[in-house]
């Protein structure tokens, strides 16, 4: 599946954040068509290199579940189509991160 990720701007996360594997976020461009924006890379506990899609807040829809907790009512405002897409793009993003000197 051939895609081009494009027109990368890296935003680092501040000290604090970093230590817990937050590195910053990334706003893409994918085949000139769209804008991704504020997706963030995190270091995983096992050393890997990922991209998150932002969460929506959860709405208040009446009930008594506390949906700031409940991760049924959270859900990705944007995301790749497939794994294989997101894999794509994560190692389109990452490669770039790394060849500019942004990311180890």
């Amino acid at each position: 599946m051939p895609l081009l990720v494009t027109d990368l701007a890296f935003r680092r996360a501040p000290p604090h954040l970093e230590a817990k594997g937050l590195l910053g976020f990334v706003t893409l461009a994918i085949d000139e068509t769209v804008v991704l924006r504020d997706v963030a890379v995190r270091r995983t506990s096992s050393g890997r290199l990922v991209l998150s899609f932002a969460l929506r807040p959860p709405r208040r829809l009446g009930g008594n579940l506390d949906r700031r907790k409940d991760p049924r009512w959270r859900y990705a405002l944007s995301h790749p189509y497939s794994p294989e897409v997101h894999a794509e793009i994560e190692r389109q993003v990452i490669a770039q991160l790394r060849e500019r000197g942004e990311l180890p």
